[in-house]
C-alpha cells in the first residue's frame, strides 16, 4: 500500500579512469562548459580553500551552520535541516572518508562543501554559501569544481551530486538518474 512519489533526480557525474586531474576532465568537456568550469576557478582563484579537520570543523561551526542555512533559506524545498554538530562526529567516526571544505575570503569562511567517500563513490553532501559573495566569487561554481577535483583524487568511479541545481550540474556533465 505504498504510494510513489516522484522527486528530482540525483545528478551523477561517471569519471572516466583516464581522468588524473582536473584538467584531464575538463579536456573532455564541450568547449561551453570547459570555458565555464574555467571562468568559475578564474572568478574564484582569490578564495583560500582548504580541508577541515575534527577541530576545524568544531572551531567553525556556527560559521559552517550559518552558510548551511543560508542555503536552506535559499532552496525551494528542505525536508530537514542538519546541526552541523553532526559533522564532528561523522569526521570523528569516517576520518579521511568524510570531507569538509572551507572557503575564505579575506579571512572569512564564506562557503564550505562536504562529501562522504561511499565504496568506490563520492556522495557530495550540504553546502553553505555565503550568497552576497556568491556571484562575484563563484563559490558554488567553484564547489562543484572541487567536488570532481575531489572524485578525481579519491579515484571514485562516479560522484552523486543530489538532487538539486540540475541544470548547473548538468553542465559538469552529470546525467539524471531518477529515484
Amino acid at each position: 500500500d505504498y504510494a510513489s512519489m516522484h522527486v528530482e533526480p540525483n545528478m551523477i557525474i561517471n569519471l572516466k579512469s583516464e581522468w588524473h586531474s582536473f584538467e584531464d576532465y575538463t579536456n573532455a568537456l564541450k568547449s561551453k562548459y570547459r570555458v565555464k568550469a574555467n571562468r568559475a576557478d578564474a572568478k574564484s582563484k582569490v578564495l583560500d580553500a582548504k580541508f577541515f579537520t575534527k577541530a576545524d570543523i568544531s572551531f567553525y561551526r556556527e560559521e559552517l551552520q550559518s552558510l548551511y542555512q543560508n542555503t536552506i533559506d535559499n532552496a525551494d524545498f528542505n525536508a530537514q535541516i542538519l546541526n552541523l554538530d553532526t559533522y564532528v562526529n561523522l569526521k570523528d567516526t569516517y576520518n579521511d572518508a568524510f570531507f569538509v571544505k572551507g572557503y575564505f575570503l579575506n579571512n572569512k569562511l564564506v562557503g564550505f562543501l562536504s562529501a562522504m567517500k561511499n565504496g568506490t563513490n563520492l556522495d557530495a553532501h550540504f553546502i553553505g554559501i555565503d550568497y552576497s559573495n556568491n556571484k562575484e566569487y563563484a563559490i558554488y561554481p567553484r564547489i562543484l569544481n572541487d567536488y570532481v577535483r575531489l572524485g578525481i583524487e579519491t579515484s571514485s568511479n562516479q560522484i552523486n551530486l543530489g538532487r538539486t541545481a540540475s541544470e548547473i550540474k548538468s553542465t559538469l556533465g552529470a546525467q539524471p538518474r531518477t529515484l
